[in-house]
């Protein structure tokens, strides 16, 4: 046991305890050292910053002291406050850099925009201006303030004196006033007396006036009832006189056609018994053919198509299927020779129309029937062509008319009473296409008037009477008796209107001979060879420019030997 006892250790001062306690201070002193190194520098820089901010600040606030007082100065030669030299210099060097374009050193001022355009508006000022360079005023407020206080010390002598004039004024126009009053005042009362006295005179004649006034009324009724029958005998006199009138000119037609008659060369005249009345009576002078004067003219032509071109138009009142005759012209413009032929409107512009032609004569008066192909056709179209220049007649065109009877023109003849009226309604309706304003007419439906005869009335166009009661008992045809009662009294109101017609001078033509002056010609087809022509007695085609007044009948009217063998033979009209 004794030799397993430990002994004690032995105290040791060993050299790597001294190394490694020197390494720690060592490491603790740089540690220190290198903290107040750190924190020495980094005061330094803040030291610097601090100063550059110093100087930037003290540089600004330089650049703005610079600012402010070229402001100052400037706005001082606004308010007439004079720079010295020095002071002027600067200001006009700084303000060239204040109008500069990037704003020059004072660039960065907060207020430049601001302040720019409070100096723009100073310079604005018409009571300022500014200088052709803008750096300076024309002139300043002191100087303005003095010269607009000199005139209103003029404008203030001006109103002192007008406010004397006017002072003086009001007085004169007071007094003026008080004197128009009194006077006004005595005007009333001398007209308040006249009054009284002129009422009590009033007032004492009062019956006198109204035994006056009585016996005026009654001379006025009296003066009224002698004009009537003044008027009436005026009208029945002057009826006489037409009367009387168209009597000695249907003697002299009928001296004239006796002479004719017994004479030699021309057709003979037909033959008619004393006071006989036939619906037209023509009379065409030299010269004017269809008793009027030319309506128009052909501006063009195209015989191929069978169509025309008028001067007329929607401006003169024209419409589709108006129609018209037309005649050649002489030299000196008037209408000469044989009827060329007949147009219809079809389509209508402002002032000129397209026509279609719808009958041809030949230079001797014979039709050429369009729908047929015949030898030397086209020889006789050419001897008496349509040509540029021609004249067109329409003696009803714009005129008012009357109407008696039946009408069958727009159709063949019908005894059926529904188709007598829908053939004269179609007629009426023609003769207002045809630019004619219908005044009087006879209704087929009832046998009643419609309208009236006026003064504006120029023609009478006389249709066909209805079959009458006596003929329908001599035909046995007791079926039509309620449509025959109708016919009677259709053809007695015909008969009063047109003894109306005769009695104010009306020019009565037939309905056959109104178609053929106006123009008009119904569709035919190619196997129709019926040829329009005058009717009553009249065969002849009209000839404007005749050495002698009337309508002539001419051979020509009848077909040519060439001619038989190809056109049909022509109905007896």
């Amino acid at each position: 046991m004794a030799g397993l006892k430990k002994t004690p250790a032995e105290k040791t001062t060993s050299p790597n305890v001294v190394l490694v306690i020197f390494l720690v201070f060592f490491v603790l002193v740089a540690i220190g050292l290198g903290i107040w190194g750190y924190y020495g520098y980094a005061g330094q820089d803040d030291l610097q910053t601090k100063k550059r901010s110093a100087e930037a600040q003290a540089k600004a606030e330089k650049l703005a002291k610079e600012y402010y007082s070229m402001l100052y100065r400037h706005l001082r030669g606004a308010v007439g406050d004079k720079l010295d030299k020095s002071e002027e210099e600067q200001m006009k060097a700084d303000f060239e850099q204040f109008i500069n374009t990037d704003g020059g050193k004072f660039k960065d001022e907060k207020t430049l925009a601001a302040d720019r355009k409070v100096i723009e508006t100073l310079q604005a000022l018409e009571l300022l201006g500014a200088t052709d360079d803008k750096r300076d005023y024309k002139t300043d407020f002191p100087k303005e303030i003095k010269t607009l206080r000199d005139k209103v010390k003029a404008l203030e002598a001006t109103t002192d004196t007008a406010t004397k004039n006017k002072t003086q004024y009001d007085a004169f126009l007071k007094a003026y006033r008080d004197k128009q009053d009194q006077h006004i005042a005595d005007a009333n009362k001398r007209i308040a007396d006249d009054n009284a006295k002129q009422t009590a005179i009033v007032q004492q004649k009062s019956d006198e006036s109204k035994k006056f006034i009585a016996n005026n009324m009654e001379l006025i009724e009296q003066l009224r009832v002698r004009d009537e029958e003044y008027q009436k005998l005026k009208e029945d006199h002057n009826n006489e006189i037409k009367m009387l009138t168209r009597k000695i000119k249907v003697l002299d037609e009928e001296r004239k056609d006796l002479l004719a008659g017994g004479g030699g060369g021309g057709a003979a005249a037909p033959t008619r018994s004393l006071g006989t009345e036939f619906p037209l009576m023509l009379d065409i002078t030299p010269g004017r053919a269809l008793w009027d004067n030319p309506v128009g003219r052909i501006r063009t032509v195209d015989l191929d198509l069978r169509q025309v071109t008028i001067n007329l138009g929607s401006n003169h009142g024209i419409k589709p299927e108006v129609t018209f005759n037309v005649f050649g012209t002489n030299a000196s413009g008037r209408a000469e020779g044989m009827l060329k032929g007949t147009i219809e409107v079809v389509k209508v512009e402002a002032s000129t129309s397209l026509c279609r032609i719808t009958s041809l004569y030949d230079a001797e008066g014979r039709e050429i029937l369009m729908a047929l192909r015949t030898r030397n056709r086209l020889q006789r179209e050419t001897e008496n062509a349509m040509r540029d220049g021609d004249l067109l007649y329409n003696l009803f065109w714009g005129t008012r008319v009357a109407i008696i009877g039946y009408v069958s023109v727009m159709g063949e003849p019908s005894e059926n009473p529904a188709e007598q009226v829908r053939q004269m309604n179609d007629f009426i309706m023609l003769l207002r296409r045809n630019g004619m304003e219908v005044d009087a007419y006879v209704d087929l439906q009832d046998g009643q008037q419609r309208g009236k005869i006026t003064s504006k009335t120029r023609f009478l166009i006389q249709g066909d009477p209805l079959r009458s009661t006596a003929k329908a008992k001599a035909d046995d045809d007791k079926d039509k008796e309620g449509a025959l009662d109708r016919n009677d009294l259709v053809n007695k109101t015909s008969l009063a209107l047109r003894n109306d017609a005769k009695d104010r001078g009306l020019l009565m033509i037939s309905a056959e001979n109104f178609a053929v002056v106006t123009g008009f010609r119904k569709t035919r087809s190619a196997n129709v060879a019926e040829v329009s022509i005058l009717r009553s007695g009249f065969p002849g085609l009209p000839v404007a420019g005749a050495p002698t007044a009337g309508v002539l009948s001419l051979p020509g009217n009848q077909p040519r030997d060439d001619a038989k063998k190809d056109e049909m033979p022509k109905k007896d009209n």
